[in-house]
C-alpha cells in the first residue's frame, strides 16, 4: 500500500470511504442525490486528503454533467473550473455553526439544482467532509422532505457517513438542525420573533486554580462569511475572592478537580437578534469552549433561561484541561420591550438577588463582588470612554477589544487542527455564485431572506 493511501485512510478516521471502480476516496452517499465528502485538495495536502483530479475524475464517470460541488471552507479554496464551474461556495467557520440565512441559502439552491432533473446529485464538502458538511446535509435531508425531524436526519447522517455513528458530533451544529426543523415548520416564521434581551449571564463550577482572567465574549451575527466581529459584549468572570489555587496546607493540589470558585452572575442589558456566538476565553483570547444559539429559535415565552452544561455536551469544549466536569453557562433571556434601558440598573431585593418584578427573577444571587463580573466592552452597555475601555482592558494584559475578538476568532481555530491555515480573504469566496466574487460578504436577495 502506498505511503499517500496510508495517510488517507489515518487522516479520515471514522469515515466511511468510498473503494469501488478503483477509487479510494473520502466519500460517502448518504443518499442516492447527496454525497458528502473531504475537500477536494491540491500541491502537498493531496498526499493525504482527496486529490482534486480523483475527484474530478469520479464525478464526471459517474455523474457527468448532473453533479454540483457545494464548498463550505471558509479557509480553503480551488480552481473552480475543474467542475466545469458547477461549484457553489457557502463558507463558514470550522467546529462552527452556520448562520441561519446562510442555511437556507444553501438549501433553496441545492434543491433548485435537485429538482432540475432526476438524476441531478450535490456534492458537499468542507475539509474534513464531516462537521460543517454534516450539518449542511442534514438541514439539506430536512429541506426536501427526505426526513422530518432532525434526529432522523442526524440518524441517517451519522449512520451513512462513520463507521461507528459519530458523525455530527459539535453541540451547537445539532442544535442548528433542530433550529431549521422548526423554521421549516413554522414556514420561517420563527426568524420574525421580537430581539431578545440577554438580561444575565450565570457561569458555575470554574476550578479556583482557572477562575481568574476569564472572560466571556458574545458575537453577533452580521451576514457574510465571518460575521462574528467585533465582540458586542466582553465581561470579565474573575471571581476576586477566590484566588487561592491550593488549599491552605498543602504543597500542592489535594485533588485532580481543584475545588470550585463560588458561582459568579452578571446583570447586563444587551439586545441580541439574529445568530450568537459565545466564547468562554483566557485573557489572551484563547478560547476554552464555545457555543452558537439563535435566541428567536429559543422557547417563545417572555422569559427564558437557556443552561449549558459541560458534562452533558451542550458546549463544544476546546481546552478540557482548564474547564472543569462541572462547568456551566446559565443565560437569562427576556423579550426586547419591557427591559430595563441601556445602563439602566435592574430593580434588586435586600439580598441582591433580582427581585419578584425582575424580568430574570431566577437569576441566582450573586456570589463574587461587585466587580467580579465587570462588563468591560459591549454595545448596550453603560458608556465608558476610550481612555476607560483601554485602561481595563490594559490591567487584564490585553490591547483593546480588537485583539480579543481578533484572537478568539483565528487563533482559537487553528488550534483546533495543526494543519489549519489561516481563513482566506472572504472577499475570493464567492458565496452561492462562482460568478460573482464581489458577493462574498452579502447573500443574494433573491436567495434569502435574513434571519
Amino acid at each position: 500500500m502506498r505511503v499517500s493511501t496510508v495517510l488517507r485512510h489515518l487522516v479520515s478516521q471514522n469515515k466511511v470511504r468510498f473503494s469501488e471502480g478503483g477509487f479510494d476516496l473520502d466519500l460517502t452517499y448518504i443518499t442516492d442525490e447527496i454525497i458528502a465528502m473531504g475537500l477536494p485538495a491540491t500541491g502537498n495536502e493531496a498526499l493525504y486528503r482527496n486529490p482534486i483530479e480523483e475527484v474530478v475524475r469520479f464525478l464526471e464517470l459517474n455523474h457527468a454533467g448532473k453533479y454540483k460541488v457545494f464548498n463550505l471552507c471558509l479557509e480553503r479554496s480551488y480552481d473552480i473550473s475543474m467542475f466545469g464551474d458547477a461549484c457553489a461556495c457557502f463558507p463558514f467557520a470550522d467546529h462552527g455553526a452556520p448562520p441561519l440565512s446562510l442555511v437556507r441559502a444553501f438549501c433553496t439552491s441545492a434543491k433548485a439544482w435537485l429538482l432540475q432533473g432526476l438524476e441531478h446529485v450535490v456534492a458537499i464538502h468542507c475539509k474534513a467532509g464531516k462537521g460543517r458538511t454534516g450539518v449542511m446535509a442534514c438541514c439539506l435531508l430536512l429541506h426536501v422532505g427526505y426526513e422530518s425531524t432532525a434526529s432522523a436526519a442526524i440518524a441517517l447522517y451519522n449512520a451513512k457517513r462513520t463507521k461507528d455513528g459519530k458523525g455530527l458530533t459539535v453541540p451547537s451544529q445539532r442544535r442548528y438542525v433542530r433550529y431549521y426543523e422548526k423554521l421549516l415548520k413554522t414556514n420561517y416564521a420563527a426568524l420574525d420573533h421580537p430581539k431578545r434581551t440577554l438580561c444575565a449571564v450565570g457561569v458555575g463550577g470554574a476550578p479556583l486554580r482557572t477562575a481568574n482572567n476569564r472572560l466571556l465574549l458574545v458575537f453577533q451575527q452580521h451576514g457574510g462569511p465571518q460575521p462574528f466581529r467585533p465582540a458586542v459584549l466582553t465581561i470579565d468572570l474573575t471571581a476576586r475572592e477566590s484566588r487561592r489555587s491550593v488549599e491552605e496546607g498543602h504543597a500542592g493540589p489535594s485533588c485532580a478537580e481543584p475545588r470550585a470558585a463560588a458561582p459568579v452572575c452578571l446583570r447586563c442589558n444587551v439586545e441580541l437578534q439574529h445568530d450568537v456566538r459565545m466564547d468562554i476565553t483566557d485573557a489572551y483570547g484563547d478560547a476554552l469552549a464555545r457555543l452558537w444559539v439563535h435566541p428567536a429559535l429559543e422557547p417563545a415565552e417572555a422569559t427564558f433561561v437557556l443552561s449549558f452544561k459541560k458534562s452533558e455536551s451542550d458546549m463544544e469544549v476546546i481546552d478540557k484541561a482548564r474547564l472543569s466536569e462541572g462547568f456551566t453557562l446559565t443565560l437569562y433571556f427576556a423579550e426586547t420591550e419591557g427591559t430595563p434601558a441601556p445602563g439602566e440598573p435592574m430593580q434588586a431585593g435586600a439580598d441582591g438577588a433580582p427581585g419578584a418584578g425582575d424580568v430574570n427573577s431566577e437569576a441566582p444571587t450573586v456570589a463574587a463582588s461587585s466587580d467580579s463580573a465587570r462588563i468591560i466592552q459591549g454595545q448596550n452597555a453603560d458608556a465608558t470612554s476610550p481612555a476607560q475601555e483601554l485602561a481595563a482592558f490594559t490591567a487584564l494584559g490585553i490591547r483593546d477589544s480588537t485583539h480579543v475578538a481578533d484572537s478568539v476568532y483565528y487563533d482559537a481555530e487553528d488550534a483546533a487542527d495543526d494543519d489549519e491555515d489561516a481563513p482566506a480573504d472572504p472577499q475570493s469566496l464567492p458565496i452561492g455564485s462562482p460568478a460573482s466574487p464581489a458577493a462574498a460578504t452579502h447573500l443574494s436577495e433573491e436567495e434569502v431572506v435574513h434571519a
